[in-house]
């Protein structure tokens, strides 16, 4: 029994030692990084010194200079990242505080660096301005940027891998083999059609990525032989450009160094006022897939005969105004003339048609469905998985610690709402979201399965049933945002990019709240197709009428996007919670409104600057991208956001031509996801929908 007491007291004793070692080590290397930063600020008796001090941050949000740092001996560059109360409340209520010190290399833990700031000659905030704890950063040669290689990163690498292997094998095959093989028709032209020498499945697989294969088919614009909406090309494409442009203002807000002084200056002037209003482009793109969803169903359920020659003008030559108006009428009294006897027999402007209807059948909802997921889902999910396990390992920088912090950190959680598109639904919070701009995929997806119901209504009970459905929706979304934004007090959109509130989790990104341009774009083809003749009699015939309401709409759109200029006085008496409140819930609604108006006149063949303007070829091509654009915009901008050693200054022409590289990469990244992963999918599925 002694024995055993005095073993476990030896124990203890050398527990003890143990300790008072530990202790030892660590004061030794608090006192020696304190002697080094003695060192440093005698500076004039050595130059290392001075270039440390030089290349370090001397005041708030100044980042110093990251690579001269790390170029010095002995040398060691750490971040300091907390945030502070503003001395007043807005625009912002809380700052982000950052500073890059470059300090002797001794100074290697956090406990170092928060010792060593009361010694530094610089203004760093005192405890009871923080409004949460640091986060301490800290890099050494060799060591740049913080990268995680995650088991979930090494599977995306072996299928990015596997793709450029099949693309290469593919466009090879297509060159040596394939082609030379080819008996493919002018009838039958279709990449998995081209032999019949080689095994169907094997030349489906490689053809379906043959670059040489996929290029054909991008460069190739055919006639359309049913009814063709030709304006709808450019409408798209400029929309895309506006919303990068957006994006390019919006997500350099978080990585901005003088926020403060940017809102008072950049926010109050008309480049500011353009710029967010980008997110207007979103409700067009919703009106148009709403059209042109809607215009597919009702072809689909009542065999309508195309009257592609009777609803479009030739875009190719030059006419006047009143020369397509003469047209126009032309075309449109032939037209009501073989329909007036078949509309008022059948449906009488009310009664829905049911002769050749096709039923709702579970196959018909399946196909619906699939169709639709096979479609979108390829480039989505790949770019899902690509910005959350790849994207980390490509930005560098001190400052990109920060993008997982700030957008990726709960992807590992939620992934699997994007991949079942109700991210705009769950998470509740748009922070939370991986993918965050995937949201409105999550709201079109949403209002797609929505829309035969719709159409159901319209053609099964009544046509003026259909559209009494439509102005509910829209009284009820209208109602649910403007009370929502009373209610909780939430700023417009405008004041949200910089002013955060619980605005984009609750309003923007939720389908009740954004499922108005939707349904307009609904009753816009219904109306288009079955009152034809009445629109243009009484909103488009007369020169008078149709110019006036021009400018009426015209109006309408520049009151919605310059009116919240007024907004950003950031004080109690510039708009209310009562006036924001109505702003967000009749603004969407209205501009809506007014584009659908512009968008008709150009399918009935007015309007002809606009359809001379969007009727560009390029346009064509360039709407075959709008879609991976859209998906790959936000991460190049991100990417070069976050990758940045020093923070942003906002002002126009930096953002002009941060806007036009933006641009370009994003195009040209996307023309990459279109061949290489959007064009392959649907060759290789296409057989399985047909």
């Amino acid at each position: 029994m002694k024995s055993l007491t005095n073993f476990l007291l030896l124990i203890l004793v050398l527990q003890l030692l143990s300790l008072l070692l530990l202790f030892n080590h660590v004061d030794a290397i608090s006192n020696q990084c304190k002697n080094d930063i003695d060192i440093m600020l005698d500076y004039k008796n050595n130059s290392n010194s001075f270039k440390m001090i030089t290349n370090s941050g001397k005041s708030m949000n100044d980042m110093g200079n990251f690579d001269q740092c790390l170029m010095l001996p002995n040398a060691s560059y750490s971040v300091y990242d907390t945030e502070i109360k503003s001395e007043r409340p807005k625009p912002v209520g809380v700052y982000r505080y950052l500073v890059g010190l470059c300090l002797p290399r001794s100074c290697d833990t956090d406990q170092d660096v928060i010792d060593a700031i009361p010694l530094l000659p610089y203004f760093i905030p005192s405890a009871n301005l923080s409004v949460r704890e640091p986060v301490i950063k800290h890099y050494v040669p060799g060591h740049t940027t913080e990268r995680d290689i995650t088991p979930g990163s090494i599977v995306m690498m072996v299928v990015c891998s596997i793709i450029v292997l099949l693309v290469i094998i593919g466009t090879i095959l297509d060159i040596l083999v394939f082609s030379k093989a080819t008996t493919a028709t002018a009838d039958n032209d279709h990449p998995h059609c081209r032999s019949r020498r080689i095994n169907p499945t094997f030349k489906l697989i490689f053809l379906s990525f043959s670059l040489k294969n996929n290029l054909y088919y991008f460069s190739k614009i055919s006639t359309p032989t049913g009814e063709y909406f030709g304006t709808m090309d450019g409408f798209r494409v400029l929309g895309m450009i506006w919303v990068i442009l957006g994006h390019t203002t919006l997500f350099q807000f978080p990585m901005s160094g003088e926020l403060d002084k940017e809102l008072t200056v950049f926010a109050h002037g008309v480049a500011f006022a353009v710029s967010t209003g980008g997110v207007y482009c979103v409700d067009i793109f919703f009106m148009l897939g709403g059209f042109l969803v809607s215009n597919s169903l009702l072809k689909y359920f009542t065999k309508q005969p195309s009257n592609n020659n009777n609803n479009n003008v030739d875009f190719t030559s030059e006419k006047s105004e009143n020369q397509s108006d003469q047209q126009s009428d032309q075309k449109l009294e032939q037209q009501s003339d073989q329909q007036t006897d078949q509309q008022q027999n059948n449906i009488q402007q009310d009664k829905p048609k049911n002769n050749n209807s096709k039923r709702f059948t579970g196959k018909f909802w399946f196909m619906y469905i699939i169709n639709r997921l096979l479609r979108l889902s390829p480039p989505f999910y790949f770019t899902l998985f690509f910005y959350w396990l790849l994207v980390p390992l490509i930005g560098r920088g001190p400052l990109w610690y920060r993008f997982k912090m700030d957008l990726i950190g709960n992807c590992d959680k939620y992934w699997w709402t994007n991949v079942l598109y109700i991210n705009s639904i769950y998470p509740f919070s748009m922070q939370d979201t991986p993918l965050a701009w995937s949201w409105y995929l999550s709201d079109d997806m949403i209002f797609y399965l929505l829309t035969p119901l719709y159409i159901f209504a319209y053609l099964r009970i009544g046509k003026r049933f259909g559209l009494a459905v439509i102005g509910l929706t829209v009284i009820g979304s209208v109602a649910a945002t403007t009370i929502l934004s009373i209610r909780y007090d939430m700023v417009n959109y405008f004041v949200q990019w910089v002013q955060p509130t619980e605005f984009a989790s609750d309003i923007y990104q939720k389908p009740w709240c954004r499922i108005t341009p939707y349904v307009i774009g609904v009753a816009s083809a219904m109306i288009f197709r079955d009152y034809r003749k009445q629109l243009h009699d009484h909103l488009y015939k007369s020169i008078v009428t149709r110019y006036t309401l021009y400018t009426l709409n015209l109006g309408v759109l520049l009151v919605c996007i310059f009116l919240p200029m007024n907004a950003k006085e950031w004080t109690p008496e510039h708009w209310s919670s009562t006036a924001s409140g109505f702003f967000n819930g009749f603004s969407n609604t209205l501009l809506t409104l007014s584009m659908s108006y512009f968008f008709i006149a150009t399918f009935l063949g007015y309007a002809s600057f606009l359809i001379t303007l969007f009727s560009l070829t390029i346009w064509k091509y360039l709407s075959k991208l709008v879609y991976c654009t859209y998906l790959v915009h936000a991460i190049l901008i991100i990417i070069r956001v976050y990758s940045s050693p020093i923070l942003f200054v906002v002002d126009f022409y930096g953002q002009f031509w941060f806007f036009m590289a933006n641009l370009l990469l994003s195009f040209i990244y996307a023309f990459i996801l279109h061949l290489t992963i959007e064009r392959p999918f649907n060759n290789l599925l296409r057989p399985l929908l047909n």
